[in-house]
């Protein structure tokens, strides 16, 4: 069941989002992921999505990582106790990962709230 919720949550940020799907879709390629292994290993392609939203901020657009952003908010609100640990463990954790400081300090204040309490949580500090 779990495996389930989680492929269909991948699967609605795969709507929501494609062209950055795409991108972690090839970065799980480059990481030696098969194509069909990508699906079954929904753990780790959030985590590459959490790289993407990462490479957004780098890249300086922030429409797409607000709208991520607001997505996994909006998911982690209203979803079930496996989509909030997905939100949680997979994307969040991972975020502002190998970011500059500089370019953590444009974003963070754009992250929602209970996005930052889990990061904080978890890392024990902002990104800053």
């Amino acid at each position: 069941m779990e495996d389930e919720i989680a492929i269909a949550f991948v699967n609605q940020v795969r709507e929501a989002f494609p062209k950055s799907s795409l991108r972690a879709d090839r970065l799980m390629a480059k990481g030696g992921f098969e194509e069909e292994e990508i699906e079954e290993q929904y753990t780790m392609w959030l985590s590459a999505f959490a790289d993407i939203t990462g490479e957004e901020m780098v890249a300086e657009s922030p429409s797409v990582v607000e709208a991520h952003f607001e997505f996994f908010s909006r998911a982690y609100k209203s979803g079930s106790k496996e989509v909030r640990r997905l939100v949680d463990v997979d994307y969040v954790e991972n975020l502002y990962w190998k970011i500059p400081k500089e370019v953590c300090a444009l974003y963070w204040p754009t992250m929602p709230k209970n996005l930052q309490e889990l990061y904080v949580g978890f890392h024990g500090k902002p990104p800053l």
